[in-house]
């Protein structure tokens, strides 16, 4: 998989595209739609399948996957961005 994702310096999710998915059921997942549920959202902060993202019907393992490397991403531009390093 592949992202493609913005934070600003407050931790805020600015951006995300999915450039690719390997998995060929997860396809779905390339939509503009699903990677438009972590705008505005903040880093440090839960990001959860059925909670605060909605899974793509019928790509569940790569939604969740997509999710988690998301929030994974985000934590880690957030602690960057304060001087941490990767």
């Amino acid at each position: 998989m592949s992202l493609f994702r913005g934070v600003s310096t407050d931790g805020t999710i600015t951006g995300v595209q999915i450039l690719e998915c390997t998995d060929s059921l997860g396809s779905p997942i390339l939509a503009p739609e699903f990677a438009q549920q972590f705008m505005g959202k903040k880093a440090g902060t839960p990001l959860e399948i059925g909670t605060n993202i909605d899974a793509v019907s019928g790509a569940t393992l790569s939604s969740t996957a997509a999710t988690a490397l998301v929030k994974a991403t985000a934590d880690a531009l957030v602690t960057a961005l304060a001087g941490g390093g990767l």
